[in-house]
């Protein structure tokens, strides 16, 4: 779905229409939706203003009998949308059709289905969570990553906590005759120390990680009945 003018674009409407037309298809018969992250770059390797050949070339590449291209363009208070299917082996058009919105309806719509997504919220995600946030901005492997270390950490250090505590309580119990327990109490404490700081480390890097690398970005939750 492509914005064809400056006046469409505003609010990402041609985004979110596609979004839409998405959600539209989902459960229909005979219909299959490429993964979106899939479709979008194999289409950014082939650069978004794609000629019907290159088109038809990215609807082959995944599986695609038809495919369905569109344009959103603005006149006025008034938003265009004109869809055809092709053949995604010859190129025949195979069904054409506009359909006009009121750009402040539009809007509204989108507006109201825009779900935002930022550094902010990736950084206070993974601040109660280290790896949440990674996994939210769609980096899952160095979601699972912070999870997992940190988690592991957090774990060592209070099992150490605990065995020190047990250690140290035997030793008080036992009396000067039980000077091991002492040896082993401290030994016990000093590895929680250690996994309690590997544990804030990787805390730290990971609400970083988040603030530094997430990018700026919009998706729309669409429920049934809401899409336009």
């Amino acid at each position: 779905m492509d914005a064809v003018d400056e006046a469409a674009p505003p609010r990402q409407l041609a985004a979110f229409t596609t979004a839409a037309l998405r959600h539209r298809l989902r459960d229909r018969p005979r219909v299959f939706l490429a993964p979106t992250a899939r479709l979008d770059a194999t289409l950014d390797a082939l650069g978004r203003a794609a000629a019907d050949d290159e088109a038809r070339a990215a609807a082959r590449l995944h599986g695609a009998d038809t495919l369905t291209r569109a344009t959103l363009t603005a006149t006025g208070d008034t938003l265009t949308l004109r869809a055809t299917l092709f053949d995604a082996a010859s190129g025949h058009p195979l069904a054409r059709a506009d359909q006009s919105f009121e750009r402040a309806a539009l809007a509204a719509a989108a507006d109201a289905a825009a779900v935002p997504f930022g550094p902010a919220d990736a950084t206070w995600r993974s601040a109660v969570a280290p790896g949440w946030g990674q996994i939210e901005a769609g980096a899952t492997g160095r979601g699972v990553a912070y999870a997992t270390l940190f988690g592991a950490s957090l774990a060592a250090a209070l099992t150490s906590a605990v065995l020190g505590a047990a250690a140290e309580d035997d030793y008080q119990d036992s009396g000067a005759d039980a000077v091991e327990r002492r040896e082993d109490g401290n030994a016990h404490y000093s590895r929680a120390n250690v996994f309690f700081v590997a544990a804030g480390a990787v805390w730290l890097t990971a609400v970083l990680d988040a603030l530094i690398t997430t990018d700026d970005r919009v998706t729309w939750r669409i429920a049934p009945g809401e899409a336009p």
